[in-house]
């Protein structure tokens, strides 16, 4: 239960950036940021689907 808040937090996060990314798409400086951070989210998800279907093996 606490993975699901998690990963449904991560996904919030995600579309956040998606958003934060349009805004600030003009603005070179921050976009390689905001770019960084978007990876460090998608891995951070992408960790958690891995978790998921370990534990759905495990059982």
């Amino acid at each position: 239960m606490e993975l699901e808040k998690k990963f449904q937090r991560a996904v919030f996060l995600l579309k956040i950036h998606k958003v934060k990314k349009e805004i600030r798409a003009e603005n070179k400086g921050k976009k390689k940021k905001l770019l960084v951070k978007m990876h460090t989210v998608k891995r951070f998800i992408n960790d958690i689907c891995c978790m998921k279907n370990k534990k759905q093996r495990n059982d």
